[in-house]
């Protein structure tokens, strides 16, 4: 992340099941990996109706994420899209 320019700051840092990685999200959707946590995209660089509100959930096995925005939508990445509540 040195020389990186972040367009907000970091809202959440989320471990990997195994504790030795970490997914790092901004409120505008963007989500760098570090260590053993699979990059599986990312909400940065596009246009949300609303900020990344809600830590992003991820599957047992880490191979899927989800963000919950605080006007409700939600984003799947690498995971099913079951709807926006």
């Amino acid at each position: 992340m040195v020389g990186a320019a972040l367009v907000s700051p970091v809202d959440y840092i989320v471990p990997t099941s195994d504790g030795h990685g970490s997914w790092l999200v901004v409120a505008g959707g963007g989500t760098f990996s570090f260590g053993d946590a699979r990059s599986l995209g990312s909400m940065g660089g596009r246009v949300l109706n609303a900020p990344v509100a809600v830590e992003h959930a991820t599957t047992a096995n880490d191979g899927a994420y989800l963000f919950i925005a605080s006007d409700c939508g939600s984003f799947a990445l690498d995971a099913p899209y079951l709807g926006t509540g």
